[in-house]
């Protein structure tokens, strides 16, 4: 934990990772020491971030944010903290973190890729320990298009959220959609559409998934 004594400059040098007081200039640099005040714990996160409203971040003690990440963007929400990143746990280069209209909630201990999108349109809650991979894509919310004369766009959307439980390892590419459960000590083969829940120490592969064997 920082040192409440330290100096403004101290706290900036010591929680963020390639950022010092003297390198950040112009309006980035007010946002970011916003940011590192607001801070209890230390942690890394690279000066190419992009993160919003960040009063609404609960940011885990040595979490990892790498560059170009894009945090808690256009959220609306009403929930005290719509974005929560557990302790020792790493968002990956260009990953896109959308709370929307809800939350997301990410575990301890977990590893979110490169180029990873996650959504909370209908909530999304992630355990301890779970790996996603690169280019996965979750978003807890669907289009509703029964009605064949009323336009997609104006029949509104589903929004029962996601729950991935502890210890489960996502694959590259992976997409999991509205209303599914993933359980605990899943592993979600490569490239597969996850659209109905998966039970507990499954292995599930496909277009869509469908569980090939138990762990």
């Amino acid at each position: 934990m920082a040192n409440l004594t330290m100096t403004p400059v101290e706290l900036v040098r010591r929680i963020y990772h390639y950022v010092t007081w003297d390198n950040i200039e112009g309006r980035e640099s007010d946002r970011l020491r916003k940011i590192c005040l607001s801070i209890k714990y230390d942690c890394f996160i690279d000066r190419r971030a992009h993160i919003f409203n960040y009063r609404s971040i609960k940011f885990g003690k040595w979490s990892r944010i790498s560059r170009e990440c894009l945090l808690n963007y256009m959220v609306c929400s009403r929930r005290e903290n719509t974005l929560s990143i557990g302790d020792h746990s790493f968002i990956g280069p260009a990953c896109m973190v959308n709370p929307q209209t809800m939350y997301i909630d990410i575990g301890n201990n977990c590893s979110i890729n490169a180029f990873c999108r996650l959504y909370g349109g209908g909530g999304l809650v992630i355990g301890d320990n779970t790996r996603i991979g690169t280019g996965a894509i979750i978003l807890p919310m669907n289009h509703v298009f029964e009605d064949r004369d009323i336009p997609i766009m104006q029949q509104g959307e589903t929004r029962h959220g996601i729950t991935i439980g502890s210890d489960v390892w996502i694959g590259a590419g992976v997409k999991i959609l509205d209303g599914v459960e993933v359980g605990d000590g899943c592993v979600i083969g490569a490239g597969s559409v996850v659209n109905k829940s998966v039970p507990s120490y499954s292995v599930a592969v496909g277009v869509p998934a469908k569980v090939i064997k138990k762990r």
